[in-house]
């Protein structure tokens, strides 16, 4: 009997085994866009059309859109005062005039300012 026993456990054991490997197998990226029904290759447009427009703001993502990007990828931050606003980096000096407008907190990060203050800033006069 406890041979019967140890080969029924044995060859449960292996069957489940195998079950398990088979189950724990993740499905191609083509399979699992369609099973979530996403285009395969998607365009996920980072920062917008950050090429041809201003990065984070609505003309790159407008762009983006209209150049037919599936996914609009955007980095949410917080301001001093609790208001959400869009920003790739930690810091405004490599998008904005914030070395111009407050010289003295240039280096501060983009969530040290208020919402106000971030209004003031030129993210992209030039588009």
């Amino acid at each position: 009997m406890p041979v019967t026993f140890t080969r029924t456990a044995l060859m449960l054991s292996l069957l489940l085994g195998f079950g398990q490997t088979q189950a724990s197998e993740a499905p191609s990226p083509k399979a699992l866009a369609a099973l979530q029904g996403i285009p395969h290759p998607a365009v996920i447009a980072h920062r917008g059309a950050s090429f041809d427009a201003p990065e984070s703001t609505a003309a790159a993502y407008k762009l983006a859109r209209d150049l037919g990007a599936d996914y609009l990828e955007l980095d949410l931050q917080r301001s001093k005062d609790g208001v959400l606003f869009v920003l790739h980096d930690d810091s405004l000096l490599r998008t904005t005039d914030v070395a111009v407008k407050f010289p003295e907190r240039k280096d501060s990060t983009a969530n040290e300012f208020t919402m106000a203050e971030l209004k003031t800033l030129d993210a992209g006069s030039w588009f």
